[in-house]
């Protein structure tokens, strides 16, 4: 378990949790945001595909969830098409 370790490499983290993070815009965003901003004391407290019950008593997951001292933090990471150009736009006029 990753909570009792005191460094967690980047390596050691994605082994962890191979079958929790399949997707590769989710494997970039560990590689490229969240190793960097958390580093190895920290990492281990993001927890990949957490699971929650919402506001309304449905179960409902998310990509990440950082879990600590108390605190929650949801993330949630597209794929890298999702916000391809032109996609943003054509949604907003089409509200608008």
């Amino acid at each position: 378990m990753l909570l009792n370790k005191d460094n967690v490499t980047l390596e050691d983290y994605l082994e962890t949790y191979k079958t929790r993070i399949t997707q590769e815009s989710e494997i970039i965003f560990v590689q490229d945001f969240l190793f960097p901003l958390l580093g190895k004391k920290h990492i281990k407290y993001v927890v990949p595909q957490y699971s929650f019950i919402d506001s309304e008593g449905r179960a409902r997951r998310i990509d990440f969830g950082i879990l600590y001292d108390g605190q929650k933090i949801a993330l949630e990471v597209n794929g890298e098409t999702y916000h391809a150009e032109g996609i943003i736009p054509m949604r907003i006029s089409m509200i608008t």
